[in-house]
């Protein structure tokens, strides 16, 4: 027969092991994940001198261990963006714009993109948990930094190329010992946000040298409707560039945002 190991959960976070009738309580810290709960079953049964043979934990085993003892996965969730009234009509009207701006302006695939900035926060709690099933409330631990952040700003061309990125730490001036990366750019700004003089900086150092940007051919930009997108100085600058801005419409970024699943998403995956 082989050897069981049970791993069990109170509120305060203890984990209760069993192995060969002894149990025992232990402070740790565990990643809610499943593949990390298996690695952490494992791990206990070595550390209990169980070998390998006699204890072959699987997936499958994590999902029925978890419907023995009642956990689940749960999501932190949030507020997500309300849809303006008539966005069904705001949505095909923009698509019509932008068919039609195609037609008519004659843009190569590599000389339209889409460009969006995104906060990345140092510390970034994981989404899912292990609870009891059917509890409301769920906590989530941190390390009290979740508000300290930085901005990036991702852009792509139609034809798949990726741009440089552009990081904007949250200080007044760089560190002057520390050596950054070639194939990044990095500015300061004293909050940490994309403002407009960090807009027109992105404009001059990565759009404006995007591969034939020389050639001054018409190209085609968009952006979130975000007031530092809009001002006099970044559209005098497209217009030098030969740049078309094409802005979405404000509420509707969660729809018509080309950035935020395809890029954005599985940047900040990574980095979790």
């Amino acid at each position: 027969m082989h050897t069981k190991i049970n791993i069990q959960f109170d509120c305060g976070g203890n984990i209760r092991e069993r192995s060969a009738g002894v149990r025992r309580h232990e402070r740790n810290s565990l990643d809610p994940r499943k593949d990390d709960f298996l690695k952490e079953a494992i791990k206990k049964a070595r550390s209990s001198n169980i070998p390998r043979s006699r204890f072959k934990a699987s997936k499958g085993w994590t999902i029925r261990f978890m419907r023995r003892i009642g956990l689940a996965l749960r999501r932190r969730t949030t507020i997500c963006q309300k849809l303006p009234k008539y966005f069904e009509q705001k949505l095909l009207n923009y698509q019509r714009y932008i068919t039609n701006l195609r037609k008519t302006g004659n843009f190569l695939m590599g000389q339209m993109a889409n460009a969006d900035e995104t906060a990345i926060y140092l510390d970034m709690p994981p989404k899912y948990t292990l609870e009891e099933k059917g509890v409301k409330e769920v906590l989530f631990k941190n390390t009290g930094c979740e508000k300290v952040r930085l901005t990036v700003m991702l852009a792509a061309t139609a034809d798949g190329r990726k741009l440089p990125p552009l990081i904007i730490l949250k200080r007044k001036t760089l560190p002057k010992s520390e050596v950054f990366p070639k194939d990044v750019i990095v500015r300061a700004q004293e909050k940490g946000w994309m403002t407009e003089e960090p807009m027109l900086e992105w404009l001059k150092t990565v759009w404006g040298r995007r591969t034939r940007a020389f050639l001054n051919q018409p190209s085609m930009l968009v952006l979130d409707a975000f007031k530092g997108h809009l001002t006099d100085s970044m559209k005098n600058q497209l217009r030098k560039m030969n740049t078309e801005l094409i802005d979405i419409p404000g509420g509707m970024t969660s729809v018509l945002q080309p950035m935020d699943i395809p890029i954005n998403k599985p940047f900040k995956d990574r980095l979790r």
